[in-house]
């Protein structure tokens, strides 16, 4: 059986006992059939039917162009409304991915050097982050702490060793004696009064904190939000892209955007918000999403997440880089309570995506369900599939649902009936503007500039 290169990182990813093939008849699948990679359609629902999970979104790309996006199971927490394959949702740590790539794009405009200092402490050449440290700086060895120790995980924190202090947001409120949580500023400075576990550079140690400051890096030095700059920057350069298909996330469940999912974990936990109020869900009050910028608070779909894939490598020594010639098999998944993902690149042009709307801190189902498509592209010869698959819409005049990319011509439109409440319409800038007619109170429409060409779900 032919097998991808797989670094050593990733050979305990692939001792997940793999599961049956035979398919579910419970679980609605969405998207459109691509019938020469249905072995993953059964793969994904089998496991799905051992492990009794909810829902998932699994989405390949080959060379930047989607050729497999498909839902399965269910959006809510009723099990009643399908997982359709553009749902957007949180990726926790996957964002990390685009913060590295921010950072290496500032670097290569010449906006930045990754060889330097990341705070402004006083050192001969200066640093870049101008935080005064709260109450004070405790740990000289921060002085130390450049651009690229934060960017490959080598600042120093170790959350093995030390508690991960960006979890303790209520702990800085009440040091700093703030009248709400703090922001993403204020949770830095906080952290640059307590101490180092390592010296800088020395000891490889996964870390929030050093995403946390190089999320602020790249907003003091691009002038922009970490998000405004990943749109017009990164994602939108050479593809026409819906912006709304890729933002920041929020705590509770009703500020969510319509299209994300409910996220299901069974634990109850101390509201960050109101600590002395009744538990909530985890996924809903036991953080402040909208403190994690630069290393968990983005909340994407399949196909944006592949054109990331495309064009950033996710991990390793060239993280952040842009992708010119042949690169390694990477990868980099996330987790938090209610959702878990993974985002691989082979290194044959190949990337996928799973996005599972559960975790409860045990079982990350992305991950064995992403080395269940792994080995099912191991055995598929790709030149023969050609046809994207990035776009949904309902067919005016036809009532039924139509599949296809952004990147085709739609046609003149008469009117477009309206869908159920989850609906966004998009518009593709066209040849001529679009006059028709949009039936449905509940049909949120996105404008385009220009007109419209397509209209997508």
């Amino acid at each position: 059986m032919k097998r991808f290169n797989v670094p050593v990182n990733l050979f305990a990813l692939l001792a997940v006992v793999a599961v049956t093939t035979t398919a579910s008849a419970q679980r609605p699948v969405t998207g459109m059939p691509v019938p020469e990679l249905s072995t993953i359609d059964d793969a994904v629902l089998a496991y799905m039917d051992a492990n009794d999970v909810k829902g998932a979104i699994v989405g390949i790309s080959r060379h930047g162009k989607p050729v497999y996006l498909r839902g399965f199971g269910w959006s809510d927490e009723a099990l009643t409304v399908p997982m359709r394959e553009n749902r957007i949702q949180r990726v926790a740590s996957i964002t990390k991915t685009f913060t590295a790539a921010v950072i290496m794009d500032l670097a290569a405009k010449g906006q930045l050097d990754i060889s330097e200092f990341a705070f402004d402490l006083d050192q001969p050449d200066g640093g870049i982050l101008q935080l005064a440290p709260f109450p004070a700086l405790y740990d000289d060895r921060m002085a130390d702490i450049k651009v690229h120790h934060l960017l490959h995980h080598y600042a120093g924190w170790d959350r093995a060793l030390a508690q991960d202090p960006t979890q303790h947001e209520l702990d800085c409120q009440e040091d700093m004696n703030l009248p709400e949580l703090p922001v993403p500023e204020e949770l830095m400075r906080w952290i640059m009064g307590r101490p180092l576990q390592h010296d800088p550079g020395s000891t490889y140690a996964y870390s929030n904190v050093g995403y946390l400051a190089l999320g602020l890096i790249a907003e003091q030095v691009s002038g922009m939000s970490l998000l405004d700059y990943v749109r017009l920057h990164l994602l939108t350069e050479d593809l026409w892209f819906p912006l709304e298909d890729i933002q920041m996330g929020f705590t509770f469940e009703a500020e969510l955007d319509l299209r994300e999912p409910h996220y299901n974990s069974s634990a109850m936990q101390v509201n960050v918000f109101d600590p002395t109020g009744p538990l909530v869900p985890a996924p809903y009050g036991s953080w402040n999403h909208e403190l994690k910028d630069g290393y968990g608070r983005i909340v994407t779909g399949a196909v944006p997440l592949l054109h990331h894939a495309h064009r950033f490598v996710l991990n390793g020594l060239d993280r952040g880089k842009r992708i010119d010639g042949a690169h390694d098999l990477e990868a980099h998944g996330g987790a938090q309570p209610g959702n878990n993902s993974q985002l691989w690149q082979l290194s044959n042009g190949t990337d996928f995506v799973v996005l599972v709307n559960e975790y409860d801190g045990v079982t990350t189902h992305a991950q064995a369900i992403a080395v269940e498509v792994y080995n099912a592209l191991a055995l598929f010869n790709f030149p023969y599939l050609t046809e994207a698959v990035d776009a949904y819409w309902l067919e005016p005049g036809y009532g039924g649902e139509a599949h296809g990319s952004w990147d085709l011509p739609y046609g003149n439109l008469g009117q477009l009936n309206g869908t159920d409440m989850r609906t966004k319409i998009k518009a593709k800038p066209g040849s001529s503007p679009w006059t028709g007619v949009v039936n449905g109170a509940n049909v949120l429409i996105t404008k385009a500039a220009g007109g419209a060409a397509i209209f997508g779900k």
